[in-house]
């Protein structure tokens, strides 16, 4: 990957971003709109289970965390890697998609923390 990533530290921050990416994008295909919803009216702390990768421990870029930056707060624009996720078609299925990415981030972020409760991270 040296030819397309020269620099270690872009490879590395490339790399988380495509683990969480890639995490969000299966909590988002094997949650049904149906079962987002069943989740949502349930009990607080509620996630959604998608694979996680070494970003679960490595939670630092220049002060900010990978889930910090994939943050999308309402009427501020979209950080450039959570639009190309939705420019490939993730998170427009059953509704708006702003909201959907909202609640499939907050399930999976979710997973993450108890994650790191389990595995004694942060």
């Amino acid at each position: 990957m040296r030819e397309y990533v020269p620099d270690d530290s872009l490879y590395d921050e490339t790399f988380d971003w495509f683990e969480y990416l890639f995490g969000l994008a299966h909590s988002d295909l094997t949650t049904t709109p149906e079962e987002l919803a069943k989740l949502k009216a349930g009990p607080e702390g509620w996630n959604i289970w998608g694979p996680v990768g070494r970003f679960v421990w490595k939670d630092d870029y220049g002060g900010t965390s990978i889930i910090a930056m994939s943050e999308w707060p309402t009427g501020q624009s979209l950080p450039v890697h959570v639009a190309a996720a939705l420019r490939a078609g993730f998170f427009g299925a059953g509704g708006p998609m702003d909201e959907r990415y909202r609640n499939i981030k907050h399930g999976f972020d979710s997973h993450i923390d108890q994650v790191r409760l389990k595995w004694r991270v942060f």
